[in-house]
């Protein structure tokens, strides 16, 4: 557990080559980073997916007063239980919307699980909160940049895509705000089901075509027995 002091160090670096190398070293030796050193004071953030919602709060609390945090997820659920949260921050910026994230506007057939972070839009792949109790059901989504055009962001100084299978998906469906975007990180932990090789592999040749550089973290091993190891993330960043 990263303790308030040393969040407010970390918050303290400024944007540059040292803060870089910092996020380099810590995915070499981690599965993930601590939010404060992702973004800064007054940045603009855009989250796709809350699975874990205390990353939210986090997130919000390290661009302050002065930054936006637009949140996108499907889980009415998960959006009720950080939005209190939130607004008790001193980011007050905030705005929440309830869809799924896709490659194009319209309606489609989502995974519901027992918990928001297992509810997932079913794209095929393999996923390690899979259950056996889970229902398919219909649900609107649209594209991040339409989302983000609605809610008058142009441009990001960081994103998070975590959407259970569907982040390149999602990616495809960025339009002009991926170019608009400086910073990226993208959960890479699932895996296709006839080669089992993890997600991240895809997405990090998928945003070095868009001119990002990319950087995977390091597996850990996964608290699911029957996955094995969490694969690593991507983490990208314009040059």
């Amino acid at each position: 557990m990263i303790t308030r002091m040393i969040r407010a160090l970390i918050r303290s670096i400024p944007e540059g080559f040292a803060k870089h190398q910092l996020r380099m070293m810590l995915l070499s030796m981690r599965n993930g980073m601590p939010k404060e050193l992702v973004v800064n004071r007054g940045n603009t953030v855009v989250q796709v997916g809350m699975w874990r919602p205390a990353a939210a709060v986090r997130l919000a609390d390290s661009i302050g007063s002065t930054g936006r945090l637009l949140l996108i997820e499907m889980s009415s659920e998960a959006i009720d239980s950080v939005r209190e949260t939130i607004e008790e921050s001193s980011c007050q910026n905030v705005d929440f919307v309830n869809k799924g994230a896709w490659n194009s506007k319209g309606e489609i057939e989502i995974i519901e699980g027992e918990t928001p972070a297992t509810t997932r839009i079913d794209t095929g792949r393999l996923h390690p909160g899979s259950m056996e109790n889970e229902c398919v059901k219909k649900f609107p989504v649209d594209t991040i940049e339409n989302i983000c055009r609605e809610n008058g962001v142009d441009q990001a100084d960081y994103m998070e895509i975590t959407v259970n299978g569907a982040e390149v998906d999602a990616i495809q469906g960025m339009g002009e705000m991926l170019q608009n975007t400086k910073r990226l990180w993208v959960a890479g932990l699932t895996r296709d089901t006839e080669t089992g090789e993890p997600l991240n592999k895809e997405i990090s040749k998928l945003l070095q075509s868009h001119g990002f550089r990319t950087k995977i973290s390091k597996t850990e091993k996964s608290p699911l027995s029957n996955w094995g190891v969490l694969d690593g993330h991507v983490y990208a960043w314009r040059p």
